[in-house]
């Protein structure tokens, strides 16, 4: 790396890359040589796991300090974010151990302190990053510089057929969806399809598949026909599981985006109702100190200035 005194060593397995960032394993010298090493500044994602409901007004660095005593190996507890920064009830929580993570996720909780409060967790997954060809504004296909339609470049304005322009005055129009927006555009269709997609994708190869299932039989079932049909005849079309497996997990995602979404807003709801009861508690205080300043005063008029404004008018009489 740079000189011939550096090396980047690569881990082909959780074991070894945890006895490889286990300084005490190393030795003092090597070839009697003194030497540095450089752990990384992040961890592998398999080494991440997720903690779904933790409140978003929850204080993380006690929260840390709480799971740290039941879990050692923890390096990092992250709070997660949406578009905009705004913060929802889950947190990312780095390991050291591959074995704990698997541990956690295998039971389905994480464990506080006190043993009897525990948040579901579900596998951490880095965000789905999506690729687009700046020459034909593709997504997922390949970059500008292996593009094989180099020669006919489509702008990312106007969706026309013409070479890069930042000033181009045609009527914006998206190459892909053909809307009214740039390519690349986060409302794109097609780009949330091939991000759908793509999580899919990640969730099925990780061993997370959604099947589709099939509704009992009841008796208030009115397509018996059919139900036997697809279950004792043999079928002459090819099934396509992959697009039902993709929809149900796009579904759930979207689901599960909606779900925090209103998590979020319950929080959000919680804290301004906290405001405004606190808001309330300092004007009801603020009001008792006038009245009680108003009785004072009054207390003062009748004792002190009444009485004196009677002697001095018998005084002039």
């Amino acid at each position: 790396m740079g000189n011939r005194k550096s090396f980047l060593l690569y881990a082909n397995s959780s074991h070894q890359f945890e006895r490889l960032c286990n300084k005490s394993l190393w030795p003092l010298t090597i070839c009697s040589c003194n030497y540095i090493v450089d752990i990384p500044s992040k961890v592998p994602t398999s080494y991440s796991l997720i903690a779904t409901g933790i409140p978003a007004q929850w204080d993380l660095t006690d929260f840390e300090l709480d799971v740290k005593k039941q879990y050692p190996s923890i390096v990092k507890v992250e709070r997660m974010l949406v578009r905009g920064g705004t913060p929802i009830a889950k947190v990312r929580i780095d390991f050291s151990s591959n074995e704990d993570v698997q541990k956690i996720l295998k039971h389905k909780r994480l464990l506080l302190d006190d043993e009897n409060t525990s948040f579901p967790v579900q596998q951490y997954y880095p965000p789905f990053k999506i690729l687009r060809c700046y020459n034909c504004q593709q997504y997922n296909d390949h970059v500008a510089a292996n593009c094989p339609r180099k020669d006919t470049p489509i702008c990312f304005r106007c969706g026309q057929n013409h070479p890069y322009n930042p000033n181009c005055s045609n009527k914006i129009c998206c190459a892909n969806c053909k809307e009214e927006h740039l390519a690349g555009n986060p409302s794109c269709r097609v780009k949330i399809a091939e991000r759908n997609k793509g999580k899919s994708n990640l969730i099925t190869s990780n061993g997370y598949k959604s099947y589709p299932t099939k509704a009992a039989f009841t008796a208030w079932t009115t397509t018996t026909n059919l139900m036997f049909t697809s279950d004792c005849q043999p079928s002459t079309t090819a099934m396509a599981p992959t697009s039902l497996e993709n929809s149900n997990s796009s579904s759930s995602i979207e689901i599960s985006k909606k779900l925090d979404l209103i998590l979020n807003k319950i929080d959000y709801l919680t804290g301004e109702h906290d405001n405004l009861k606190t808001n309330f508690i300092n004007v009801n205080q603020q009001l008792r100190s006038c009245q009680e300043t108003i009785n004072l005063l009054k207390i003062f008029l009748s004792e002190q200035i009444c009485p004196l404004i009677v002697e001095v008018g018998e005084g002039i009489m």
